[in-house]
């Protein structure tokens, strides 16, 4: 699952079924073994993702954050497992 964040896209976006689709399938390539093709996907998937120009991208699965790992760090793809890791060093620090 992929989520495409936009305080401007408003009503159904019809592409969105198809990238739900795309993601899909990356998702199957990591759990199948096949991380290059993966990540050859992941690439082609967030690019199509984009021109929506949504404000984020947010990775619904760990499945995608495998396909991810750093290529796109610093950008407008939200990571959950980053988000994660941040929260458990935080809390791990203040506790």
């Amino acid at each position: 699952m992929i989520w495409v964040f936009s305080c401007g896209l408003g009503g159904a976006v019809p592409d969105v079924d198809s990238i739900q689709q795309d993601a899909t399938r990356v998702i199957d390539d990591v759990k199948s073994g096949n991380i290059s093709r993966a990540r050859f996907k992941m690439a082609l998937l967030v690019a199509r993702t984009r021109s929506l120009k949504p404000d984020a991208i947010i990775l619904g699965c760990s499945e995608l954050s495998s396909a991810s790992r750093d290529i796109f760090k610093g950008t407008d793809v939200i990571d959950p497992v980053d988000v994660l890791v941040d929260a458990c060093i935080s809390w791990f620090r203040n506790s």
